[in-house]
């Protein structure tokens, strides 16, 4: 066989020493038999290098694994016998096992494989003295490939786990199979907390850059964290676990030398770096939990200013992102975050180079639109609207998704339509937008969220022509009643006593069961009376004791992730300031207001 085992080349090695200053994995693929001294482990591995001798890299060794799956890619074996000819541990029948599996799994024979094999093994508790590191290994490995099903898994990981020592790879296998499945949160959690304490002592006594288990680590805690953040648990608990992917990202990239950038907020062109494909698709998937985790962050902020700092992680971590994965489209949450930012220039340029590479992706045609009204380039965005429509008609095989897409499309068609001409050209579309409803999901019957947010669009074309009763009747036409919007109706109705019953009815009871939206649209609501017609109320007390009720909604509204860069929320700040003689804060906020954007519709409703 004339398979060159150490095959890396000087690009390879540079790739290897961005990522990992280690003498063990410099050489790429070095067998883990605890921490060695450098002078001998290059003495061993230019011997092995000589006898052209298989080895399995440990398990931080992201290089040495892609070089092994290499090899085994282009071998070829009949029989476990042969393999183990070739092996560096030929005397050691776990890791022997471990490179058959691995052999079989590359070739695409893993169901060959003897599971049963297992059993014939016979592992008791081990002596103080003793050790079945690379038994466990294999489990691993089995867990991994999943031959077994993840009930029999779990029991077979179990039941081993009451026979040795706590283990890393027994540990790490088990929660692998508890993120796979449901309902088992709280033992997931203990079993990642034994886990963490092992890997910190074991990282305490021969330090994090000797640690085999960086990467594996931060698979795990990502993994973790994003499904707590899915599944809405313990506040203070997902605090504590973003905190701790924080840090552990960051001493990860610090002692091992990432090579990332840091770039400006309003920064368009993200210079990537070259990195091994394979630990770029492990690494990315902690950096997607990273920018989870700061989205989480904003929409629980505590002021303005940490808001501030949220968002822009986020969009420090999305350049991480980008600089691993430059072929990829950038995500549409950066061009969200950006815009929460006020960086709507950016957002703008970066939106038009992913449109670029996907010029019929409807969605990003909708964020395409927004964006551009945001930035007053209405005949472009006119000319970007009207070209899709066309493109539509000549598409029949439309999927669920597109669908909605198309609605929202035809939507924005008639915002835009109301901003550039007015209310009444706009009104004239509306018919368009019920007929293109119906010929995709059928005639009204079953309510959805999306004809709803029709119905409410044709309530304010309504109201906005001071077609009242149409208006009226549209509110009433939808499934779940908008109170926050009949209030609205009513205050351009004059009947302000009737509009404050409607919106203390949303805002009063707590927890609200009204939508965010409603409770926003019902707080601007308060405002406008509490400081445009302060003769709704009965005394100087009670308009004085709900100014103050609305001040301290709004500046909450300011650190509020869906809210915060909302104009109308600083309009009527400048209100409550004006009365209150603050001119220092008054200022502030008008400076703020001026670079606020014209946002037709939210980038979250797309």
């Amino acid at each position: 066989m004339s398979h060159e085992l150490f095959s890396l080349n000087f690009k390879q090695l540079m790739t290897v020493e961005i990522y990992v200053k280690n003498p063990r994995v410099y050489l790429g693929l070095d067998e883990f038999d605890g921490v060695s001294d450098g002078d001998k482990e290059l003495e061993k591995l230019a011997s092995l290098r000589e006898r052209r001798k298989l080895v399995l890299p440990d398990p931080n060794n992201i290089v040495g694994h892609e070089e092994l799956i290499n090899w085994l890619t282009e071998a070829e074996f009949s029989t476990i016998d042969e393999l183990n000819k070739v092996s560096h541990s030929e005397n050691d029948r776990y890791i022997n096992q471990i490179l058959w599996l691995r052999y079989l799994s590359v070739k695409g024979k893993q169901d060959q494989y003897d599971v049963k094999i297992v059993d014939t093994f016979g592992i008791t508790f081990p002596k103080a003295n003793e050790t079945n590191y690379t038994f466990e290994l294999l489990l691993q490995e089995i867990a991994r490939l999943r031959l077994k099903e993840d009930k029999e898994l779990y029991t077979l990981l179990y039941e081993y786990s009451t026979k040795t020592f706590q283990s890393i790879p027994i540990l790490s296998s088990l929660i692998d199979i508890l993120l796979r499945g449901e309902n088992n949160t709280n033992e997931l959690i203990r079993t990642f907390k034994v886990y963490e304490s092992i890997i910190t002592e074991y990282e305490q006594v021969h330090g994090l850059n000797s640690s085999p288990y960086v990467v594996l680590f931060l698979e795990k805690l990502a993994s973790l964290t994003s499904r707590l953040i899915k599944e809405e648990g313990s506040h203070e608990l997902i605090l504590n676990f973003i905190k701790t992917l924080k840090l552990k990202f960051e001493d990860f990239t610090e002692k091992f030398q990432v090579p990332f950038k840091f770039y400006a907020l309003d920064s368009i062109h993200i210079d990537p770096i070259f990195c091994d494909p394979v630990f770029v698709s492990r690494i990315s998937p902690v950096i997607s939990s990273l920018i989870q985790s700061c989205e989480y962050l904003c929409q629980n902020s505590l002021d303005a200013p940490d808001l501030k700092k949220n968002l822009e992680q986020s969009v420090k971590f999305h350049h991480f992102f980008i600089q691993l994965n430059p072929k990829l489209p950038v995500s549409l949450g950066l061009v969200k975050t950006l815009v929460k930012l006020n960086q709507i220039q950016s957002a703008t340029k970066i939106m038009k180079k992913t449109l670029q590479t996907d010029a019929t992706n409807f969605k990003y045609i909708n964020f395409m639109i927004v964006l551009l009204v945001a930035s007053r380039e209405y005949s472009t965005a006119t000319k970007l609207i009207n070209s899709t429509l066309l493109y539509i008609e000549q598409d029949s095989e439309l999927s669920k998704a597109e669908n909605d897409d198309i609605i929202n499309l035809k939507i924005l068609e008639i915002l835009v339509i109301e901003k550039i001409h007015s209310p009444q050209v706009a009104l004239n579309y509306l018919n368009d937008l019920f007929e293109t409803y119906h010929k995709f999901y059928g005639q009204p019957g079953n309510a959805s969220p999306l004809l709803d947010k029709i119905w409410l669009l044709a309530s304010v074309l309504y109201e906005n022509n001071k077609l009242y009763d149409e208006a009226s009747n549209c509110l009433n036409e939808m499934a779940k009643p908008d109170l926050s919007r009949k209030a609205w109706l009513n205050i351009a109705q004059n009947k302000y006593q009737e509009a404050h019953d409607q919106i203390e009815s949303v805002l009063t009871p707590i927890p609200s069961s009204f939508s965010p939206q409603a409770r926003f649209s019902a707080i601007l609501g308060l405002s406008h009376l509490a400081y445009n017609h302060p003769e709704t109320f009965k005394s100087q007390k009670d308009i004085k004791s709900v100014q103050a009720r609305c001040h301290t909604n709004l500046q909450r509204l300011r650190s509020d992730y869906t809210f915060s860069n909302h104009h109308h929320v600083y309009h009527f700040l400048s209100l409550s300031y004006e009365k209150l003689g603050d001119q220092v804060s008054l200022q502030e906020v008008l400076s703020y207001t001026v670079n606020l954007p014209d946002i037709i519709l939210d980038l979250d409703e797309l």
